[in-house]
């Protein structure tokens, strides 16, 4: 929640912009511009470069990470992933969705009363796009946002950089989708403005979208390009380990599963040496490897046994 406030409320504020109504008629992100032209206070003032809103929204992403630290969730579709692609338990994801959504509204009421207005921030369907149409903009960049999440989750990389990339990611759906919808992506982003003015007009599109785009981002993750099952099977079996097993239950699941793959690997290794070099005594060869594997991997389980699975997989692989 904490995370998401901040995100938000830094990001929203480029939307925001205090004008004179005698003087500027801009545009708004909303799809009836006339209506916002007419209303009093507040009006939204389209940026002259939509460079202003993305910078913003993709800095924004990468400050509130860096100021919350550890694994931050700021979106409820990127949560959805998560839990899809068993990387997350469903009752933890749903709290975080709570508390996602609950950001949301806490930083549109602290926009609302240091600005007077948010309508400017209420995304809607530009006029001329077709709902469906929207729905598939929100999906591509979702879609792209939640790869990027993916990759940065798999692949090492410098603390610093995730959250540049994840930022780098959230400006480029706001240059895609801006002229179309005003850019969603993020459903609690979306949820927040319209809670607060009661505007919910085409909302369905900024949830559906999002959550197709997450979902297909997820599948086509873990199926194609870093395949981590071989049939649905394996899905099945790493599900049960997840919600029935406790933490250090799942460690040593974990630690069984990889002792069975470097046996074998080293069996097979001992053979070969065997046929190349003519020595019998590859059971030798065999259980030294073994042991060394073994070993490690009880340093391993015995030195942070509360850390979860997930640093354990990391460093399984």
């Amino acid at each position: 929640m904490v995370g998401t406030t901040l995100f938000l409320s830094a990001s929203l504020s480029a939307v925001l912009i205090r004008a004179d109504p005698r003087s500027v008629g801009g545009l708004t992100n909303q799809s009836r511009p006339s209506e916002a032209s007419s209303s009093p206070g507040l009006v939204a003032v389209s940026p002259v470069c939509p460079l202003q809103v993305v910078l913003v929204f993709g800095l924004s992403v990468a400050m509130a990470a860096l100021s919350v630290g550890g694994a931050v969730h700021l979106n409820p579709a990127v949560s959805i992933a998560m839990a899809l692609t068993l990387r997350l338990r469903l009752w933890r994801a749903v709290l975080y969705m709570i508390g996602q959504l609950l950001g949301g509204v806490a930083s549109a009421v602290l926009l609302l009363g240091l600005m007077g207005d948010v309508t400017p921030a209420v995304n809607q369907v530009s006029f001329g796009i077709r709902l469906h149409q929207a729905v598939a903009v929100e999906m591509l960049i979702t879609l792209q946002l939640v790869l990027v999440v993916m990759a940065t989750t798999d692949v090492p990389l410098p603390v610093m950089a995730t959250p540049l990339l994840v930022g780098l990611a959230v400006g480029l759906g706001h240059l895609v989708a801006i002229p179309a919808t005003g850019c969603g992506m993020n459903p609690a982003r979306s949820f927040g403005p319209a809670a607060v003015t009661l505007d919910f007009r085409n909302h369905w599109v900024f949830w559906v979208g999002p959550i197709l785009g997450a979902c297909v981002a997820a599948l086509l993750n873990d199926l194609l390009l870093r395949p981590r099952w071989c049939c649905p099977g394996d899905w099945w079996a790493e599900l049960k380990q997840l919600y029935v097993l406790t933490d250090e239950e799942q460690q040593g699941a974990l630690v069984d599963r990889h002792l069975t793959s470097c046996s074998d690997f080293n069996e097979d290794a001992a053979d070969r040496h065997e046929e190349q070099r003519g020595r019998p005594d590859s059971s030798k060869i065999f259980q030294a490897t073994t042991f060394k594997h073994t070993s490690s991997l009880k340093v391993a389980r015995t030195s942070s046994p509360k850390k979860g699975t997930q640093r354990l997989e990391t460093f399984l692989c």
